[in-house]
């Protein structure tokens, strides 16, 4: 009896010892919530500031719409209602990681709240 009580509390180290070293900063082990809470950490992410190394290089903001919906057609008024995806895109120079250090993760998805978004103004016009 005392030599499997003694086999056990060895695996229950062995098990308890590997789960430790798997562990990081964190107490977390999955790669993409450890990579989330890098890109956001405060000191290296401040979502008021132009995502640019050089500030006196622009910030190239490529824009385009996706017609989601047509809505109504006026053929006597000539105009047409939609709904419309406005789709931005541009590179963010603080939002990069090395993939080999997160699971081999090349891409990630955050909440639009968290980062840098340009200041974009669409006017209706009748």
């Amino acid at each position: 009896m005392a030599r499997v009580v003694g086999w056990f509390l060895a695996i229950i180290g062995t098990v308890l010892g590997a789960r430790e070293a798997l562990m990081d900063d964190y107490g977390e082990f999955l790669p993409h919530i450890r990579l989330a809470k890098d890109l956001m950490d405060p000191r290296r992410y401040d979502s008021r500031v132009r995502p640019v190394m050089n500030h006196s290089k622009p910030t190239t903001v490529s824009f385009s719409m996706s017609l989601y919906q047509i809505l109504s057609i006026n053929e006597k008024q000539q105009n047409v209602d939609l709904n419309v995806w406005a789709i931005q895109k541009w590179n963010d120079d603080f939002l990069g990681w090395n993939p080999y250090l997160y699971g081999m993760i090349n891409t990630t998805i955050l909440p639009f709240d968290a980062i840098w978004l340009p200041d974009t103004y669409l006017y209706n016009r009748q």
